[in-house]
C-alpha cells in the first residue's frame, strides 16, 4: 500500500539519513522472526563472539513487548565493541567460526546504490555509507567506521 503522503524521492536516488528507517527495519525484524533485536543480537553475534558482558539497549519501554532503539543506544563494553570491530575486519570470522558470511561483510561495507558512493553524500565530503557503515575512503581494503551518537566509533 503507498502512503498517502507520496514518496520524498525514488529509493536509491538521494542519501538522507533517517534514524526511523533503521526503526522500522527493527519493527519489521521482530514481526518477522517474533524475536527482538536484543535476543537475535545476542543468538546470532553476542553469543558467538564470546563477549565478555550482556550489553544493554535503550528501549521504548520496560518488558517483553518493549521495541528496541534500532538505530542507536546499544550500551557494551569498550573490549566487546572491540570484538564486534574485529569481526567485521576478520571478514566474519571470530573465535575459529565463521560467525557472519563474508559476502555480508563485503555488501554492508560497500556502496549500494549511486546516491551512497563516495563523495556522494554531503557536499565536499568523500565519505559514502553501507549498512549502517560509513565509508571512509574508496580503493581496495577501504576503512570505514561504526559511529556512535555521542563520538564513539569502531
Amino acid at each position: 500500500m503507498q502512503s498517502p503522503l507520496g514518496r520524498a524521492e525514488a529509493p536509491g536516488t538521494k542519501f538522507t539519513y533517517r534514524s526511523i528507517d533503521a526503526a522500522v527495519l527493527g519493527m519489521l525484524v521482530k514481526r518477522v522472526t517474533g524475536k527482538s533485536l536484543a535476543e537475535m543480537l545476542s543468538q546470532r553475534i553476542w553469543q558467538p563472539l564470546g563477549m565478555e558482558s550482556d550489553g544493554t539497549w535503550l528501549t521504548d519501554h520496560p518488558g517483553p513487548d518493549a521495541l528496541e532503539a534500532a538505530y542507536y543506544c546499544i550500551n557494551a563494553r569498550l573490549r566487546d565493541f572491540g570484538r564486534f570491530g574485529l569481526l567485521f575486519l576478520n571478514q566474519g570470522r571470530a573465535r575459529g567460526k565463521q560467525v557472519v558470511p563474508p559476502w555480508w561483510i563485503s555488501q554492508a561495507t560497500t556502496p549500494r546504490s549511486p546516491s551512497v558512493e563516495w563523495g556522494h553524500l554531503f557536499p565536499d565530503d568523500p565519505e559514502g555509507y553501507g549498512y549502517q557503515w560509513w565509508l571512509i575512503e574508496p580503493g581496495p581494503g577501504h576503512p570505514y567506521s561504526a559511529e556512535g551518537v555521542f563520538f564513539q566509533f569502531v
